[in-house]
């Protein structure tokens, strides 16, 4: 199996999940049609070099992960460590590295 029908397979696989798992709203609608797109032209036009597909595989992971952004988390709060508030959604930050926490 070449590296853009697998590309193209996690494409249809990341879809199913959108559509049975997460709610319908402007972010997912976005993300679906952006996905199918991309997975239309990984069959079409499959990307001549691996920094492409690379790049195309990001693509639509970054669209499924800002589909998350939408949804409110529900943590069980304990007594002895409550939930920061910042906790309760979830944040997607397309290209921003992590920071560095560790001191030094």
């Amino acid at each position: 199996m070449r590296s853009s029908a697998i590309v193209r397979q996690k494409a249809h696989n990341t879809l199913a999940t959108l559509e049975e798992y997460l709610p319908r709203g402007p972010l997912w609608d976005r993300a679906c049609k952006n996905i199918e797109g991309r997975a239309r032209s990984l069959k079409d036009d499959p990307p001549r070099t691996f920094a492409s597909l690379l790049g195309i595989e990001g693509s639509i992971a970054a669209d499924y992960f800002r589909v998350w952004s939408c949804l409110s988390i529900k943590w069980e709060p304990l007594k002895r460590y409550p939930i920061p508030k910042d906790w309760s959604t979830y944040r997607f930050e397309s290209g921003t590295p992590p920071r560095n926490t560790a001191p030094g």
